[in-house]
């Protein structure tokens, strides 16, 4: 070929190769100055380690899907990891809503393609993302193999992960993996209630990685290009900064100043400014309390004879089930056993797992039973018509005898059953997914007061937390708390504590029950000056004495 032939063809491909090149760095450009001052900062800090503590509504979402798109746009080839508690709630932050992946790569035309199935995204240089949930242990054995390949993980919702759970995936699953490319780890959300674990660790200044040692490093520090020996380099702003939403501060004073809210609350420092502080009443259940005190777990004790692992004698206990159905969300089984004589409920088994079919959860149920045996009774959540469907189908393939679960009055169960923990009848097995659940389930304290959503009867718990193992839990304990209940009535005298105690709450029953009746159920309840649930109130009162 003459060599001029040769020079051309050179430039040709030389400048096909700088046209692909100014192209991306077009698409970094428009990727970080679509981002605010304090994102940018986050976005172009190069450390190993990086902490984003950002209150609700700060625009962290925002921040940590352009920092994953700038790393697959500038390294061809890169492989990403975003993990959330659950895929959904991953899915929900960084895939189709608003600042996720596809809205960044319609609005900055990335040229993005997409794996619905997998939720795996594909730059055009070849680099790959993929989202994930780390809620079970199948999941992190799934996520050994992607972090394995990653050269940056992002993990969200921090918070929503029991601490021993979140230790667990960075330092069993997600360090080893990054090590293979020297890659990054990226924690970010809201600060919690309860300031432990590798979250807090990663997001509160100045603390020492080992309290009792000295001379161990700090872990974390401020974001600053000075320092290079930082094991975490912190960035933090509140809504205030969020200046896509400008009126966003000024909408949250107004709100401060109409409910009348000190500067100190635990709620406005930690969902508006983004601050640790401490509150053990957002967490639903004691057990983690209990459980610090050493109370409420256990480790069973398993052999041939005895595959519970149960005290002695066996023959004090009996099994029980509960079940909670979902697709999307997990199913989930919890097998306990529960003593006639000891009243205390042991946990015994647990399992969940998300996009079951009738078949492979009918399966899975009968697995368990040859496992541990069958239990007196199995209590499944009929949910929506949906879940009574799914029941009945269960029921009829099976041959499985599955009573309804009682659902009503959720928030006084969780409260009698929290009593049961702090009496220490109730034990879950140390370290296991039902234990990870129970110290990581928090109250929705968002929007309102613990106390004010109580009286208004809207009290949630937060749906970034997982659930679903707590539930099942829930209905088999009421089964028998209803059981030792009926074995030994309360003896309630009139005229004490524990009597107008117990009126009290009668009567917030009665208020919720109306709320519930038709137009027409209103009209009879309203009839005469006392009413017949009215004078069952009265008289069910009277009988405690």
């Amino acid at each position: 070929m003459p060599a001029n032939k040769v020079i051309e063809k050179l430039a040709k491909k030389q400048k096909a190769t700088d046209l692909v090149t100014q192209e991306a760095e077009e698409r970094c450009s428009r990727i970080l100055n679509g981002a605010n001052p304090v994102q940018q900062r986050f976005i172009k800090d190069k450390s190993k380690r990086k902490s984003l503590r950002v209150p609700r509504r700060g625009g962290k979402s925002f921040a940590m899907s352009s920092n994953a798109l700038l790393v697959g746009e500038e390294i061809p080839g890169a492989r990403i990891l975003i993990i959330s508690l659950t895929l959904k709630s991953t899915k929900e932050n960084f895939w189709n809503g608003p600042g996720g992946i596809k809205w960044q790569n319609h609005l900055y035309k990335l040229g993005l393609t997409y794996n619905e199935t997998d939720c795996v995204w594909h730059h055009l240089n070849g680099s790959r993302g993929r989202l994930a949930g780390a809620e079970t242990r199948a999941d992190m054995e799934y996520l050994r193999g992607a972090a394995a390949e990653a050269d940056v993980v992002f993990i969200d919702e921090c918070k929503s992960f029991a601490p021993a759970l979140l230790t667990e995936l960075i330092r069993d699953v997600i360090e080893p993996g990054l090590m293979t490319r020297g890659g990054t780890l990226v924690m970010g959300g809201t600060p919690g209630s309860i300031p432990v674990g590798e979250f807090y660790c990663a997001t509160q200044l100045g603390i020492k990685k080992e309290p009792n040692n000295p001379k161990s490093k700090d872990t974390c520090y401020a974001f600053t290009k000075s320092r290079t020996d930082k094991i975490w380099s912190l960035h933090t702003w509140t809504i205030a900064d969020n200046i896509a939403k400008p009126d966003q501060w000024d909408d949250a004073l107004e709100n401060k100043a109409a409910r009348e809210t000190d500067d100190n609350d635990p709620r406005w420092r930690r969902e508006y400014l983004g601050e640790w502080v401490t509150d053990s009443q957002e967490l639903v259940y004691a057990y983690a309390k209990c459980k610090t005190a050493g109370k409420c777990f256990w480790t069973p004790n398993r052999d041939a004879n005895n595959p519970c692992g149960l005290p002695e004698p066996i023959s004090q206990w009996r099994l029980i089930m509960g079940l909670d159905f979902g697709y999307e969300d997990m199913n989930a089984i919890v097998v306990a056993a529960y003593s006639e004589t000891e009243k205390e409920l042991r946990h015994v088994y647990d399992f969940k797992q998300n996009h079951m079919t009738i078949d492979d959860f009918g399966a899975e149920i009968q697995h368990t039973i040859s496992l541990y045996g069958a239990p007196d009774v199995i209590v499944g959540d009929k949910g929506s018509l949906g879940g009574v469907l799914y029941l009945q189908e269960l029921q009829s393939r099976f041959g499985l005898s599955i009573v309804e679960a009682e659902k009503r009055e959720k928030f006084d169960h969780i409260e009698l059953l929290n009593s049961d923990f702090y009496s220490n009848r109730v034990f879950v097995i140390y370290n296991s997914d039902l234990d990870h659940e129970l110290c990581g389930l928090q109250w929705d304290l968002s929007k309102e007061s613990k106390d004010r959503l109580i009286r208004q009867g809207r009290l949630k718990e937060d749906p970034s937390c997982s659930n679903h193992l707590t539930d099942a839990l829930l209905y088999l304990w009421r089964y028998c708390f209803h059981y030792w209940s009926e074995h030994e009535a309360p003896k309630i005298i009139r005229g004490t504590d524990e009597w107008y105690k117990e009126r009290e709450r009668l009567s917030i029953q009665r208020y919720r029950d109306r709320q519930q009746m038709t137009g027409y159920e209103k009209m009879v309840d309203s009839l005469g000056s006392m009413s017949y649930n009215d004078y069952q109130l009265t008289g069910d009162i009277d009988d405690f004495s």
